[in-house]
């Protein structure tokens, strides 16, 4: 192995602004503790029962300068910056002192700098954010479990289809949210595998499965198919991609309407139909649009979980995500972005496919004029409207497209040109969320609501980037940092 040379350190310690200071403090044996009146911690947030707590420690070692981030040298607006977590925030400044220490400049060298970083994870926040989402999503699902005893046909219909909707919305993130590929094509992958979970399901050539059962395989063609299509094309160039979806988005129509398949596959027009689905007999009680309704409902919530792990935490997310930001920075560091890629493009035609098969078990037909070139347009405006990169704007992209129809339909009935009218406000619309919401409408609302919910906790308190959890400050078992902890949490300025 060569030898490695140090030429650059950085660092932000309790009472150390660098590691100079740290040094310093450590040779004239300086406390950098930082001790917290009982008023103070009240102010904060920590109840009277903890504060009383004989085990309880008001101390905690203190970064300084945590709200001095600069975000548009890091290329961040004010908002994003503002909703970091304080500690990534820390990690970026240090990152950029460590260049700056080893005496290279990134605007004046020619060649390539990087800093090469590590993280364990950030522990707070992560424990905070869990324990709110889990809340929130546990509520969700108890309401849609029991949603069947007091909504009625129609209404569970349209809430099928909203899960469907973002079940094929988060196929198009994976691809454009996450990775910035643009794809003209991927409605043909809701064709191919909505045929094929028909055929399967009604035993046209000789094989019958259950309906979900071929749902599963249809998705798993489609997921072969995007490897076949995808390799080549990403190979190429990412544009390449863009040319081959939509041939087959183009080519499945043609041929689907052969006469081939209208004698052998049992097409009628180029269409087919799902036959008696009915519950099986452990709960043959349940009406057949209840069955349709947890058929849907059930794996849609499993792969909304899955995807929001692959996004969130997961080796893939994060190497995706890193190839969006700079394709230069991932090829440096050793990501390969053509696998990745390739990856991105199978999982988002795998999702496409459960899309698709959803879609047959609710309307329980499907034809090769259900989906064209504009349906993929509308499930790529849907993911820019609700939030690229954003489970939570994946839903709100599939509800959009379930309830936009509606809302056309309404504006043309009582205003004059009103269809006109209300095309016209979409396209509008799409442009004042790129240009002031570029984050979509899941992703800025919830940001704000938190700014509000927070602000309004502790106000009085002390002003300070979003909030950590300031139990940790003053339990005794973690008085000091360790090293699992990435930073030193940050508890409120004295």
């Amino acid at each position: 192995m060569a030898d490695i040379a140090i030429i650059g350190l950085a660092g932000r310690f309790p009472g150390s602004k660098d590691v100079e200071e740290f040094w310093k403090n450590l040779c004239e044996g300086r406390e950098t503790t930082k001790f917290f009146t009982k008023d103070e911690l009240r102010l904060a947030g920590v109840s009277d029962e903890l504060l009383n707590d004989p085990d309880y420690v008001c101390a905690s070692p203190v970064l300084e300068g945590v709200d001095l981030f600069d975000a548009e040298f890091f290329g961040y607006s004010r908002r994003e910056a503002e909703f970091m977590d304080p500690q990534q925030r820390i990690f970026l400044e240090c990152a950029s002192e460590a260049i700056e220490s080893s005496g290279y400049s990134s605007e004046n060298y020619a060649g390539s700098i990087g800093t090469f970083a590590g993280i364990l994870g950030f522990r707070n926040l992560a424990e905070y954010s869990f324990r709110e989402q889990l809340a929130a999503w546990g509520s969700l699902i108890v309401l849609l479990v029991i949603a069947p005893h007091f909504l009625g046909e129609y209404t569970l219909f349209r809430i099928g289809l909203v899960a469907s909707m973002s079940v094929t919305v988060i196929g198009m993130d994976l691809l454009f949210g996450q990775c910035g590929i643009i794809s003209l094509g991927q409605s043909g992958f809701l064709m191919t595998s909505g045929f094929m979970a028909a055929w399967l399901t009604n035993g046209t050539f000789g094989i019958q499965l259950p309906v979900l059962i071929s749902v599963f395989f249809g998705a798993l063609f489609n997921g072969v198919l995007g490897l076949v299509l995808g390799l080549p094309a990403l190979r190429v160039k990412d544009d390449y991609l863009v040319i081959v979806s939509l041939s087959l988005t183009l080519a499945i129509p043609l041929i689907l309407k052969s006469q081939y398949l209208e004698k052998y596959a049992g097409l009628n027009e180029g269409g087919l139909f799902l036959k008696d689905l009915k519950a099986p007999d452990f709960i043959s009680w349940m009406q057949p649009h209840v069955y349709r309704y947890f058929l849907v409902l059930i794996p849609a919530l499993i792969l909304i979980f899955i995807a929001y792990n692959l996004i969130h935490h997961s080796q893939v997310g994060r190497a995706l995500r890193t190839i969006k930001c700079d394709k230069e920075v991932s090829m440096i560091i050793g990501i390969p972005a053509v696998r990745y890629k390739l990856l991105a493009f199978v999982m988002s035609a795998i999702y496409f496919g459960f899309g698709g098969g959803f879609m047959f078990i609710l309307t329980q037909n499907i034809s090769s004029y259900s989906y064209e070139v504009s349906n993929s347009l509308d499930f790529l405006f849907a993911n820019v409207i609700g939030g690229p990169g954003s489970i939570l704007g994946s839903i709100v992209g599939g509800s959009f497209l379930v309830f936009q129809p509606d809302l056309t339909q309404f504006v043309a009935q009582h205003v004059t040109g009103g269809k006109a009218l209300i095309q016209c406000g979409y396209g509008v619309a799409l442009i004042l969320i790129v240009y002031f919401l570029p984050g979509g409408l899941a992703s800025e609302t919830t940001a704000w609501l938190k700014s509000k919910v927070w602000a309004r906790s502790r106000r009085g308190a002390f002003q300070m980037a979003p909030p950590l959890d300031y139990d940790y400050i003053a339990d005794k078992k973690n008085y000091f940092p360790t090293s699992s902890s990435s930073t030193t949490p940050t508890p409120p300025p004295g």
